[in-house]
């Protein structure tokens, strides 16, 4: 409660600048519209959490390729029940005006997904690209080590019991990536990737920053836990976004692999229907 009295009248502040009538409520609390659509904020300790709902038929595999085109770590994910939504967490440790308007700037995006409507990129600066010992220099920052690697990314290792894992940092315009790949799939193996876009959509619900993504190719089709910077980010900022990573790697792992198997995911996908119907009756 101490940390989002002391947050509030900043986050208010950015609030105010945007387009539209905003309600602010008690406890750290916004109601506002982007368009028609109704979003919501709310303080949780050190984080502003923005929320919408976002109804599509949309298949998993498709949202997880809306999500790679979002900025603002705003991500497509599956609620408790099921349900499709938007959310976008923003860590208050440093100045974080501007990225509570890139969070606002890719919430639109992603209604336009929505629309059918490609996704525009906001008009700035050119800054130059994150160099390799940069990322390098900002992972020992982070408290997180990081190896050079000689396609021009930084691989650092994630918590994971009992496995070796990697995150992968390359650079993105002026920002970088942080990636877990989490499986390999043939593309004619239907369930299983509806059940591993499933997981992980669900994943990103419960684990702040990390969000679902996925790269096809050569009849593969490469499911993986993210994290994407427009910019250059704090140490701290980074940090939240590697041990968001490590735990959503030990949330869905082991299960994205087992759903490699086409019986398995056809019962995931069964059981998880009928929750879903269950549920929001």
């Amino acid at each position: 409660m101490i940390a989002a009295s002391r947050h509030a009248p900043l986050v208010a502040a950015a609030l105010a600048g945007m387009p539209g009538n905003v309600q602010e409520h008690p406890a750290g609390r916004w109601d506002l519209r982007l368009g028609t659509t109704p979003v919501s904020a709310r303080l949780d300790d050190a984080w502003l959490l923005f929320s919408a709902s976002a109804p599509t038929t949309t298949a998993p595999a498709a949202m997880l390729a809306w999500n790679g085109a979002l900025t603002g770590h705003v991500k497509f994910v599956l609620s408790e029940n099921g349900e499709p939504q938007l959310r976008a967490e923003i860590p208050l440790d440093d100045d974080a005006e501007p990225l509570i308007r890139e969070a606002w700037s890719g919430l639109g995006g992603a209604l336009a997904l929505l629309r059918g409507e490609a996704v525009q990129t906001p008009a700035g600066e050119t800054a130059p690209a994150v160099s390799q010992d940069e990322m390098q220099r900002l992972c020992a920052e982070a408290g997180w080590p990081a190896t050079l690697r000689s396609d021009g990314s930084c691989a650092v290792e994630i918590e994971s019991p009992g496995a070796f894992v990697q995150a992968l940092l390359t650079a993105r315009g002026a920002g970088l990536r942080a990636a877990v790949q989490l499986a390999s799939l043939p593309a004619s193996a239907t369930d299983s990737v509806c059940a591993v876009s499933r997981l992980l959509l669900m994943t990103g619900g419960v684990v702040r920053l990390a969000r679902a993504a996925v790269e096809t190719g050569g009849g593969k089709v490469l499911p993986r836990l993210e994290v994407t910077f427009s910019t250059r980010p704090a140490a701290d900022h980074l940090a939240h976004a590697l041990a968001g990573l490590s735990v959503a790697h030990q949330l869905c792992a082991e299960e994205a692999r087992a759903l490699h198997d086409t019986n398995l995911a056809g019962a995931f996908l069964a059981l998880s229907n009928t929750t879903t119907r269950k549920e929001t009756t």
